[in-house]
């Protein structure tokens, strides 16, 4: 037989009450190239308000990378820190989508409003056309 094991705030008894009001917020956008990506290229897509704490980025993306052997990587963070949520995701050789994927990059508290951006940590091997979007999804809490 296994032995369940709880954390603090799955005790019985633990507080969290149904329609707690606990301040959760998302927040969504997207950036349409009309042109390349190239290495060094930093998009601002969303902005987080000052008292925000993110716990998960969603990064979406095309194929930007039109290579056989493709080498784009791209990362999501924020001003001064452009790798705190994803770092070097290779998620635009082929399309798709990452997640928060950086140790400790969950429960990141904003004292001031900053903007999380998409950055081109390396460049493509072959760029595919312009005219396609990154797309970033926030999720964050207002608690103290």
């Amino acid at each position: 037989m296994t032995t369940p094991f709880y954390s603090p705030s799955c005790k019985a008894g633990s507080g969290i009450q149904p329609r707690a009001h606990l301040g959760f917020g998302t927040v969504s956008d997207f950036y349409t190239l009309g042109t390349y990506v190239l290495e060094g290229d930093v998009f601002h897509i969303v902005k987080v308000p000052a008292g925000a704490t993110v716990l998960d980025v969603i990064l979406e993306c095309f194929d930007f990378d039109a290579d056989v052997s493709p080498t784009m990587t791209f990362s999501v963070g924020y001003t001064g820190a452009l790798k705190a949520f994803i770092d070097e995701s290779v998620v635009p050789q082929a399309g798709g989508v990452a997640r928060l994927s950086v140790p400790g990059g969950s429960q990141k508290h904003f004292a001031a409003a900053d903007t999380i951006q998409i950055s081109c940590t390396t460049g493509a091997a072959t760029n595919g056309l312009g005219g396609y979007a990154l797309r970033l999804t926030a999720l964050y809490t207002m608690d103290p």
